[in-house]
């Protein structure tokens, strides 16, 4: 992370009535198998909720983003310890197993009853806005806005974090990767306005 990028690490989020043991089961869980996975949902929350509001989305709608983009990784549970600390290339049964975890969060927030209603954009923030991503292949309409916000986000902040298989990446190589994929791997508008909101919070803070 450079200098003079803003420092993300929290996001004011208001999860529904009665669920804060549940929501802090997972996130605990999630952070057990993954030591950076709570890190880097925090900055996907508060990029997702900053996205959303360039969209002009509603507040309810911008808090949903903020929870979504807390939660849109607790799958990780699913997923062997080993395999997501490695620090090599996965192998082939270890990629398939590492693309299970939006399936298996999904399925973790239907247990929730107050906030089943989000687990479609968990279960497909790793669609493509071609159609190629996984789990079902969906992609274009099929798809809810937020699940594409949540894609553009996820995969900005994992480029630019430290992962134990490699370093992170510099900021204008993540953008010039997110720009290469618009409108193949993401959603072509939504990588507009996160460039636009980078860019501008750049030069403020330069």
């Amino acid at each position: 992370m450079s200098a003079h990028e803003p420092q993300r690490g929290w996001v004011d989020v208001a999860f529904p009535p009665h669920t804060d043991a549940a929501v802090a089961s997972l996130l605990s869980r999630a952070a057990s198998a993954d030591a950076c996975v709570y890190a880097h949902s925090c900055r996907v929350a508060q990029l997702a909720v900053e996205v959303g509001r360039f969209f002009g989305l509603p507040r309810s709608s911008l808090n949903e983003l903020g929870v979504l983009g807390m939660l849109h990784d607790v799958g990780k549970v699913g997923v062997d310890r080993a395999v997501l600390s490695k620090p090599g290339p996965l192998t082939p049964t270890e990629f398939r197993q590492v693309r299970q975890h939006p399936i298996v969060g999904a399925e973790l927030i239907v247990g929730i009853p107050a906030l089943a209603h989000l687990s479609d954009p968990v279960r497909h923030h790793h669609e493509q806005f071609d159609g190629r991503g996984y789990p079902d292949g969906l992609g274009g309409d099929e798809l809810d806005l937020r699940a594409y916000i949540l894609g553009v986000c996820d995969a900005y902040d994992a480029m630019t974090s430290w992962r134990p298989y490699r370093p992170a990446r510099p900021r204008a190589q993540a953008l010039a990767e997110l720009l290469m994929r618009a409108g193949t791997q993401f959603h072509p508008d939504v990588v507009a306005v996160l460039i636009s909101i980078l860019q501008i919070e750049q030069s403020l803070a330069a």
